[in-house]
């Protein structure tokens, strides 16, 4: 014999059905450790954390881990290594889903480098403790910027980070299988518009970082794929050219942008999504809506 659902029940199971079809997804949690470039240091220097925030939406809930000065090598001090900071510490409390370790830009400077030996095993450690959290974090490994102010006293040197520090990342990238986001080489070559000191991205420039890193996150096999836009102009006349997009952004330098009049826009699939002209300074903004995880092709001026 069946026995009837009363009306009171019926509310209470309806209830329950709707309270679990209605239950939104956990946010996924981010930690963002880096320096100044991270936090944030005044109105001229905003960091890129706020674009970040707002391109992942409410999907993500982001923690601003950055501070001023900060460097990867413990040799740099108790004011200077990532490692002894109150931020260090405020990952661990955090427990996030997804880590971008943004550092090494202030390990460049002559009175840090000296310990250079010791930048992949510093590095390595502070990977390592982030690896070991309850949360098992995806831990995501940033380039520094360029540098572009004089590598001389206190300031960062652009052929350490270049040739000193992109490498040893790379090196233990490969060696914990992780991911790199390349901050270096979509930007290179862009003072013009980028930078207002030489070492800190303005706003324009802490936008374009967020939206690199937005995309390689988003889709890292198809930027690890794309070929980078700084390339001779000789190279930039074939009708199929393939860039990486950055964000919004095309990077060209002003010389190639002489040979190139538009750019059309192709997603990951081959599909037309429309053109975009090319200014006079080599910056090309594309729709945001149209960001995707698409490439470009240049058409030929």
């Amino acid at each position: 014999m069946h026995k009837s659902i009363t009306p009171r029940a019926a509310l209470v199971i309806g209830a329950i059905f709707l309270a679990t079809i209605s239950t939104p997804a956990a946010q996924i949690k981010w930690a963002c450790v880096g320096n100044s470039m991270t936090q944030g240091v005044g109105p001229n220097y905003v960091g890129y954390f706020p674009f970040l925030r707002d391109l992942l939406g409410g999907g993500f809930n982001l923690q601003n881990d950055g501070w001023a000065g900060m460097c990867v090598l413990k040799s740099s001090g108790a004011n200077a290594s990532y490692m002894s900071s109150p931020q260090f510490a405020n990952v661990f409390a955090f427990q996030p889903n997804v880590i971008t370790i943004k550092l090494g830009t202030n390990d460049s400077k002559a009175q840090y480098w000296v310990d250079s030996a010791n930048f992949v095993r510093d590095y390595t450690a502070l990977v390592d403790s982030f690896a070991h959290m309850a949360s098992h974090p995806q831990i995501w490994l940033c380039y520094p910027v360029p540098a572009f102010c004089p590598a001389t006293g206190t300031n960062p040197n652009n052929n350490v980070i270049k040739n000193g520090i992109i490498p040893r990342i790379n090196q233990i990238a490969a060696a914990k299988g992780l991911h790199t986001i390349d901050l270096y080489n979509p930007i290179v070559g862009h003072t013009n518009y980028l930078y207002s000191d030489g070492i800190h991205p303005d706003s324009i420039g802490a936008d374009t970082i967020a939206h690199i890193i937005y995309r390689t996150y988003m889709n890292p096999t198809a930027v690890a794929n794309s070929a980078h836009a700084v390339s001779p102009a000789a190279n930039m006349t074939a009708q199929n050219h393939v860039f990486m997009l950055a964000g919004d952004r095309l990077f060209v330098s002003p010389e190639t942008a002489a040979h190139i009049k538009s750019v059309d826009l192709y997603n990951v699939n081959g599909a037309y999504l429309g053109s975009a002209a090319v200014r006079s300074n080599g910056m090309i903004v594309v729709d945001k809506n149209k960001i995707g995880r698409g490439v470009i092709a240049a058409k030929p001026k």
